[in-house]
């Protein structure tokens, strides 16, 4: 009873929060516009995933050679700062701890206002499945041009939703089959706003700034290999997680048939500890376990190194897409062809086990997801040795 309570007091204190937020907002944008003495603003919000925030990077790039006079400005979620701020698509970059401005009014408002000083001409929110938070810095950011999707909202906050869309100066409704891949939608937000491309590509710029490297011991010691595989054992969602034992099992065979190759395990601390976790005792010979152990910077530094990266549908895969590193993926059909697969066939794999339920949007209908727990480790595998077998006869012809 207790715990119905306190679950029922801090959804009311959250609705409060944000509807305070939006009238305060409301407010503010009816006010004066002042023009700004400097150039003109462009706005673009991402406060999604890492993935999310990848994937949306060639958008950036177009927008910088159509905006080239404009001041761009970038909001994304905080942890990511460390890669993203170092974008050279954007002049400057603001990140937000989700979790702080949900909770805190001192925060958000600290937020909002500096968001609301900027003085923004147009105001872009890239995210298909609009939220709150991104809505709310939309509204805030006083821009006479804002621009979006329809969105549809899935929590208690959803009756706010009518009066965000109001503000939407151009707003994508089309109803797109939920398999169209997310590049496609990001081409059609670019149409609507002049910009006509052909196909957008996944990249990442080569430098993440040297003040942001901590580097591990470990990293440095290994900094001259010349071959490494990165399993990226995570997922946000447990129900996206293909089982720790098959990539240990995994790990082995790498191992087996070539026993030169370093391998490491990432991810962050909650994997260490959920169901689908495992310990580092019992590790393959030649594996390293990060988990927990890098920060986001060590991270892309360390995919850098990787010949190869295996792993679930999750940020860093994108990561290692957009560096260019093949990958081998192991894809559940919650999201399939929205955002995984996509860049080169022969470079970047998927294994599925293909049911007739895909598109479900991770809301499982059967007793267990069988599009990730029945992928064999032979078929992960049998993609992982043609990949690594091309990228050993390179390393090893003569230049």
């Amino acid at each position: 009873m207790r715990e119905i309570v306190l679950m029922a007091t801090k959804r009311i204190g959250s609705f409060l929060l944000h509807g305070l937020i939006f009238l305060l907002g409301a407010m503010n944008r009816v006010m004066p516009f002042e023009e700004s003495n400097t150039k003109r603003t462009l706005l673009v919000v991402r406060t999604d995933a890492l993935g999310d925030s990848i994937l949306f990077i060639p958008v950036l790039a177009e927008l910088r050679n159509n905006y080239s006079n404009w001041w761009i400005v970038l909001v994304v979620q905080e942890w990511q700062l460390p890669v993203m701020r170092s974008c050279p698509y954007a002049d400057e970059v603001i990140g937000i701890d989700i979790r702080k401005y949900r909770s805190s009014l001192l925060y958000a408002l600290q937020i909002v206002r500096k968001i609301s000083r900027l003085k923004s001409d147009t105001c872009i929110n890239g995210a298909y499945s609009r939220g709150l938070v991104a809505d709310e810095i939309a509204l805030w950011s006083k821009a006479r041009n804002v621009v979006g999707w329809k969105g549809a909202w899935q929590d208690i906050h959803a009756v706010f939703k009518p009066l965000y869309d109001r503000m939407y100066s151009v707003r994508l409704d089309q109803e797109l089959p939920p398999q169209m891949h997310e590049l496609a939608r990001h081409t059609m937000l670019l149409q609507s706003v002049g910009i006509a491309v052909d196909e957008l590509k996944p990249e990442l710029w080569p430098a993440v700034h040297a003040a942001d490297k901590t580097e591990s011991e470990m990293l440095k010691d290994n900094r001259g290999s010349v071959r490494a595989v990165v399993f990226v054992t995570g997922a946000k969602h447990l129900i996206r997680k293909w089982p720790f034992e098959r990539f240990v099992e995994l790990a082995a065979r790498v191992h087996d048939a070539h026993p030169e190759i370093l391998m490491y395990l990432v991810g962050n601390d909650r994997d260490l500890t959920d169901s689908a976790g495992g310990k580092s005792a019992g590790l393959p010979k030649g594996v390293a376990d990060l988990r927990g152990k890098t920060s986001l910077p060590e991270l892309v530094d360390l995919l850098r190194q990787a010949s190869l990266v295996v792993g679930n549908d999750t940020g860093p895969m994108h990561l290692a897409i957009g560096l260019g590193i093949p990958t081998v993926c192991v894809l559940g059909g919650g999201h399939f062809g929205r955002f995984m697969p996509y860049g080169e066939s022969a470079k970047h794999k998927v294994v599925i086990n293909r049911l007739d339920c895909f598109q479900c949007n991770w809301n499982c209908t059967r007793s267990r997801p069988e599009c990730i727990l029945d992928v064999s480790v032979d078929r992960v595998w049998e993609e992982v040795r043609g990949l690594l077998q091309n990228r050993v006869a390179r390393s090893s012809s003569p230049s």
